[in-house]
């Protein structure tokens, strides 16, 4: 047989091995989705990576950490990674097409699977909440978020009241980053 070059690297044995169930699968795990699997793991929280970039994947293999190397967006890959028990679906890479495809396939082994998923920009977001996606996060917005909170802190606002203000501004849409203000 030919070696599959998006295939799994980890051989599906192991990882059926570790008897996942109500774990999280995080596609991929740069910044974002190793940020996210720390969360996780100081929590207990077992999880599972899917990486395409096969160095990393080896070197989170050889740190212990559950990886799958492949595309998400490929039925068998998600298959390896026990979607079918997983709780939840952390899709961390960049990529707008491929968070897509990934849900396609997703959803069609675990239609009930609940999902975050990275986007760069409102269009998206909005597409993908209506897709229904549990989250669809905006880098960008959430890096305002962050600043802004720290600039009202400079001027001793009350925690809480930023936390409220930042509420209500995560409620309202993106505004049009080329619209005048």
């Amino acid at each position: 047989t030919r070696h599959d070059p998006l295939g799994p690297a980890v051989p599906a044995e192991s990882v059926d091995g570790l008897r996942l169930r109500d774990h999280a699968v995080i596609v991929g795990f740069g910044r974002v989705g190793s940020t996210i699997g720390r969360a996780l793991e100081s929590r207990g929280i077992p999880f599972l990576v899917v990486e395409h970039d096969r160095g990393w994947m080896e070197h989170l293999r050889s740190r212990g950490v559950p990886v799958l190397f492949g595309d998400a967006a490929r039925r068998a890959v998600l298959e390896h990674a026990h979607l079918e028990r997983a709780r939840l679906l952390v899709i961390a890479a960049p990529g707008a097409y491929q968070a897509r495809s990934i849900l396609d396939v997703a959803r069609q082994l675990n239609p009930a699977i609940d999902t975050v998923v990275r986007t760069h920009s409102a269009a998206e977001q909005l597409l993908l909440e209506r897709q229904g996606v549990g989250a669809a996060v905006m880098g960008e917005r959430e890096l305002a978020f962050g600043m802004a909170r720290y600039a009202l802190r400079r001027w001793d606002a009350d925690p809480s009241d930023i936390e409220a203000l930042l509420q209500t501004l995560r409620a309202q849409p993106t505004p049009d980053a080329n619209a005048p203000v």
